[in-house]
Parts: structure tokens; sequence; C-alpha cells
């Protein structure tokens, strides 16, 4: 559920792109079932649920135009689902801003991964190959190389969009507090003092991305980009073929993430 299926009219039609998952249900679950697949150190990469009302409920209150998780199928007898080989994403800002910094989760490289199925108490797994793709000449070692460097990416992207998350939830809190504290003459530094704290935190935030900007191009014109979108600019460069990444991409790496770090 959730996502999204592409029927050609005129051509025929392949088999889905990813790992397949086939698997039978003699019954409605009486809850939420879950599958989540793994490297061959046992590490969860991504992971995925069955939905019901309460579910729906909860992701019809997202921000609008927030994406929305994919969900595997529950429906008594066969199901099937399609992983399309992606680790989990970046994390995104609460408020789905427009102007923030938002990555898809890496292509895993070719390897052996598993899939686990839980239904309730019970639990099943299997294990798969994932092959290389036979138009590519490009070395496992290469592969490998890419993926760790988005990974890399990804983790910062997240750091750094959990910090502006924490941000604007402190600056919230500020406002209330100077919006308390204001109206009392004893209390009156008290107040300032938190004005002068949030415009601190703000201006850490403004670093990282520029907040409060409409959708579209006149604010990125206005404001520039960043250190959150640069960092994510820089995966199309790193994925835009089957090659080991350029020094000069992990050089932009190391340099952004530097500057991340120093804000937060």
């Amino acid at each position: 559920e959730n996502g999204v299926s592409v029927r050609y009219l005129d051509s025929g039609e392949n088999a889905p792109r990813g790992a397949i998952v086939r698997y039978y249900l003699r019954e409605t679950p009486s809850a939420l079932i879950r599958m989540s697949f793994a490297d061959v150190h046992g590490t969860v990469l991504r992971t995925f649920t069955s939905t019901s009302d309460d579910v729906k409920k909860a992701e019809s209150e997202l921000p609008e135009g927030a994406p929305k998780p994919l969900h595997i199928p529950s429906a008594v007898g066969w199901n099937q689902f399609v992983w399309d080989l992606r680790v989990e994403e970046a994390a995104r800002l609460e408020a789905n801003d427009p102007h923030g910094g938002t990555m898809a989760g890496p292509l895993v490289p070719p390897g052996v991964y598993a899939v686990q199925l839980t239904i309730g108490e019970a639990t099943l797994s299997a294990n798969f190959e994932v092959v290389r793709d036979a138009y590519s000449n490009a070395a496992d070692e290469d592969l490998q190389a890419q993926y760790d460097l988005l990974m890399q990416i990804r983790e910062k992207l997240s750091n750094a969009n959990v910090s502006v998350n924490k941000m604007r939830r402190v600056r919230k809190q500020l406002d209330e507090w100077n919006k308390r504290l204001a109206s009392q003459e004893t209390t009156a530094g008290l107040a300032d003092s938190a004005n002068q704290l949030k415009e601190r935190v703000l201006a850490i935030e403004k670093m990282l991305m520029m907040p409060d900007l409409k959708a579209g191009w006149p604010g990125m014109l206005n404001h520039a980009q960043q250190l959150t979108r640069k960092l994510a600019h820089l995966v199309p460069d790193i994925t835009a073929g089957d090659y080991r990444p350029t020094d000069q991409a992990a050089e932009v790496f190391q340099y952004l993430a530097q500057k991340i770090d120093t804000e937060v």
C-alpha cells in the first residue's frame, strides 16, 4: 500500500525490479505483520509493516505532500511484495520543508541478503542473492565503495535533519516562554534572554537550511542552498554510473560533513 504501479499500454510487462517476496496467509492476521531485510552480517537495512485503520488515520494527518511509508499486504491467500533494494531513506524534516535536504536510501551492492517475515509469534526467513547488472563491468569493490560513501552521506544528512527538528522544537518552546515572561516586569529579563537564545538557535539552523521559505524557485534564488541541500545534491554525481566515487566527491563530502559538525 502507498506504492506506485505503472502499467504500459503499448508494450510488454517485465517482472518487477527488486526482490520479489511471496507469502501465503491462511487467515487475516490479528495484528500488524512485519517484513525486514538484512545484510549478511544481520544488520537490518529496511523494515516494512502491514497497515490498519489506526495506521491509515495517523498517515492522513501527515503534512500535505509528506511521503507515506510503503506497507506490505496482509490479505487472506497469496500476497506479493517487491523490495526495491534500497535501504531506509535519510531522516526527513518533520514539517516536510520543501527546501530541506532529502535522500532516498542507497541501492544495496551485489551480495547475499536475508528476508524475515514476522506474523504474531511466528517468524519465517529466507536468504537471496542480489546479482550485479549483467550490462555493468564494474568491480564489486567499486560498487561497495560507492555504497559506503552514500551511506555516510545518508547518516550525516539524517543527523543534520534530526538536529533541525530539535532546533525547531526548541524555538517553539522559547517563543512560548517569551510570551509568558514578557508580560511581567519581574520576568522581562528572562524573556529577553529566551529571545536571544532563540535567535542563536535560528542562526545555526540557517546554516544548515533556510527555514520558512515557500515552495518553488523564488526562495532558492533569494537565499541559495545551505549545507543540507548541498550534501543531498552530491548524491546524483556519485550515482551517475556504476563506478567508484571520485576523489573529489569524497573530498566534498568531508568538507560539507565538517561544516555540519561545526554547526551541530
